[in-house]
């Protein structure tokens, strides 16, 4: 084999190389891929919990409890079901006062052992309020995703065309005692989306397709208990037609004020 000829080979293979690292790294920076799928694993023993779910195994899992109300459904779709992704949980209201939700079964604690809290999730509306047929929906933590009582603390992002054509970010803190709505520039569509909120004792920062969309700085420590992922939504006019939203996958990470020790 001649060294031009040598030198050929190795320049290719070296750029298929750097290809199937780049499309590696693009894959593992999004939920689309990830070392495990279909459980909730505990990634990292000692500084934190990483956990992901992807809706992928056909069933209710046990990470989530799925609550309904009237003629609303929630549950794991497929494509059989016209879910816009491979495996979804979806949630649907059909008549006013219709409630669908999924949360998780455990509560987290924040402020006393975790130095951040966030989640990411990929989602899509399958369709928006219009003037026959409307409703809110809302997904992030909070320890009440029922739209009637009020939270204790909740970071969440909120669809309501009622108050805005745009994604709203919503927080209310139990050590700030306030409340926050804000309406962000960034509109809601059917798109296939990213979303993440990103919490820190004293910040808590909002993202849209890994664009930062607002930020709240708590005017001291945050320290709360039974917060809850999950989303919720609720039909607010019409009986016509179910309003449904597709969740792909949900990413949450926990990461300890103070470290573990098991080996």
């Amino acid at each position: 084999m001649s060294h031009q000829l040598r030198g050929f080979i190795m320049k290719v293979i070296t750029k298929v190389l750097f290809a199937i690292y780049g499309l590696f790294i693009s894959m593992t920076t999004s939920l689309a891929a990830y070392p495990t799928r279909n459980t909730l694993p505990t990634i990292n023993t000692n500084t934190g919990l990483d956990e992901f779910w992807d809706f992928l195994n056909g069933a209710d899992g046990t990470a989530f409890n799925e609550v309904t109300t009237g003629a609303a459904t929630a549950g794991v779709a497929f494509t059989g079901s016209t879910p816009y992704y491979p495996g979804a949980e979806r949630i649907g209201v059909h008549t006013v006062g219709d409630y669908s939700a999924f949360i998780t079964n455990g509560v987290i604690g924040f402020g006393t052992v975790s130095a951040s809290l966030n989640f990411q999730t990929r989602a899509k509306i399958l369709t928006l309020s219009n003037g026959s047929d409307a409703f809110k929906l809302k997904f992030g933590f909070s320890t009440t995703l029922d739209f009637i009582s009020p939270p204790v603390f909740e970071s969440t992002f909120i669809y309501d065309s009622s108050l805005s054509s745009n994604w709203i970010c919503f927080t209310r803190s139990s050590a700030a005692g306030v409340s926050d709505t804000f309406a962000t520039t960034v509109p809601v569509t059917t798109d296939d989306t990213y979303y993440k909120i990103y919490i820190t004792p004293q910040i808590i920062y909002y993202y849209i397709n890994n664009v930062l969309a607002h930020t709240y700085a708590l005017d001291s420590t945050l320290v709360t208990g039974g917060v809850k992922f999950g989303a919720a939504a609720q039909k607010t006019l019409g009986n016509a037609a179910v309003l449904r939203t597709d969740f792909d996958a949900v990413k949450l990470q926990q990461t300890f004020i103070t470290p573990r020790a098991f080996e």
